[in-house]
């Protein structure tokens, strides 16, 4: 109503040029050939003719008149969708907030959305201003992007937490805490099979059925001079029993520890022998270096156990040579143990092997796997022995820890055609210079 170009004219001159026409004057037609609409621009109560249109709260109703007749005389009218495309772009936004949702991490995913709202209002202002093309944004942009945007964000949380508690039952007791958060910030995790190059290590406990038969025998002539019977005599045998496997237990559990320690997976216990891995679930660059130094540590770490031991056991035969003065029996002594490791690198097949209904493991398998368990059996007592293809990757990891190996005789192994190259690392005749976990 105040757009310049629209020419008004108000009712009292109208009036007077009717009057003025009448009386013979000559008054020149403005109105002629022209479209005109009679409606009330005054602002009295009795003749105001205001109201709300899409322009503004208060608008002169008499517009809407001249706004019709616009769109006739120049064929400008709103173009309605047809059902079909407003269906499909309901369908399309949908697919597009499911598809972003579900595959990009849920920062970007929102401000992708967001992008997209923003994009298709302006693309339907546009449409609109330029060629009255009327586009709906409710239902393609609330049904079709924002409801199935925050449906997914609902069902991804209540998926990837439900697998991170998953990985945290199957990776917090066989890797370090820090590997289960960095395998958990990892974008996506992949635990089924997979080929992937690995380093694996056998460390068998040396000395374990003989020790087994000492216990027993020591536990029988306890049994002999207290001259136990029946429940007593079951005790004593269960007793030694329970030091054999306090004993070896301790061993293990130090094995362990240095594996978590390195950053490597712990893979299982087979009687009395640990089985661990580097390479996965999370990729090292250093495995085979990482892995080696945690040999080393598992070493020297039971040599700590046995000086320990020895110690302890001195005191015990004193004790029992007051003892047996007095013809009571002796009290057993502490096992000394050792370790014969085994160690090799190679691609192997990696992921989860078992049923979810019973046990379930995260383990390695193949060849390379076969050849690091026939090297834990070439390894002497106190024996580092590892492969020609873990030498190579010190070499490249760990100069250093590369000079501290010797070259053994090939070996033929079981399973394995022709002989095998193999090394000796020397944990036991250099200074302490093991770095950190995690250099």
């Amino acid at each position: 109503w105040n757009d310049p170009r629209i020419f008004k004219v108000s009712f009292t001159d109208v009036l007077a040029m009717d009057q003025y026409r009448q009386a013979g004057e000559k008054i020149e037609p403005a109105l002629a050939g022209h479209l005109v609409v009679v409606g009330s621009l005054g602002t009295g109560s009795n003749i105001s003719d205001v109201g709300a249109t899409p322009l503004a709260h208060e608008t002169y109703l008499v517009s809407l008149h001249w706004n019709v007749a616009n769109s006739l005389l120049m064929g400008r009218f709103i173009r309605p969708p047809s059902m079909a495309l407003e269906l499909g772009l309901i369908v399309l936004m949908g697919l597009f907030a499911g598809w972003v949702t579900w595959t990009v991490r849920p920062v970007l995913s929102t401000l992708l959305i967001a992008a997209a709202l923003g994009g298709f209002t302006w693309l339907a202002a546009s449409l609109f201003v330029q060629h009255r093309i009327w586009l709906p944004l409710v239902s393609p942009l609330g049904g079709g992007l924002l409801l199935t945007h925050l449906a997914m964000v609902t069902c991804r949380v209540v998926v990837e937490r439900r697998e991170q508690r998953r990985v945290r039952s199957l990776f917090s007791k066989v890797v370090a805490p820090d590997v289960v958060r960095e395998l958990l910030a990892q974008p996506s995790i992949h635990l089924g099979g997979s080929l992937r190059p690995v380093t694996v290590m056998f460390a068998d406990v040396r000395g374990f059925t003989r020790m087994t038969d000492e216990q027993e025998r020591q536990a029988r002539e306890r049994i002999r001079l207290a001259g136990a019977e029946g429940p007593e005599a079951e005790r004593i045998l269960a007793d030694h029993a329970a030091r054999t496997l306090d004993s070896v237990n301790e061993v293990l559990a130090a094995v362990a520890d240095r594996v978590k320690e390195f950053g490597g997976t712990l893979d299982k216990y087979i009687g009395d022998c640990v089985m661990a891995f580097w390479g996965a679930p999370v990729t090292r660059d250093n495995q085979a270096a990482a892995c080696v130094r945690a040999a080393i540590e598992a070493q020297r770490t039971l040599a700590r156990i046995n000086e320990r031991r020895h110690a302890a056991n001195e005191a015990i035969r004193r004790a029992n040579a007051e003892r047996a003065a007095k013809g009571e029996p002796p009290e057993p002594l502490q096992p000394e143990l050792s370790l014969g490791i085994g160690i090799h690198s190679g691609v192997a097949v990696v992921g989860l092997m078992g049923s979810e209904n019973h046990i379930l493991n995260y383990t390695v398998f193949g060849r390379e796997v076969n050849l690091a368990s026939r090297l834990e059996g070439v390894a002497e007592r106190d024996w580092i022995v590892i492969s020609e293809a873990t030498f190579r990757r010190l070499e490249e990891e760990d100069p250093a820890l590369a000079r501290r190996c010797e070259p053994l005789p090939p070996a033929t192994v079981k399973g394995i055609a022709g002989k095998v190259a193999v090394y000796r690392v020397r944990w036991n005749q250099e200074p302490d210079d093991t770095p950190p976990a995690g250099t």
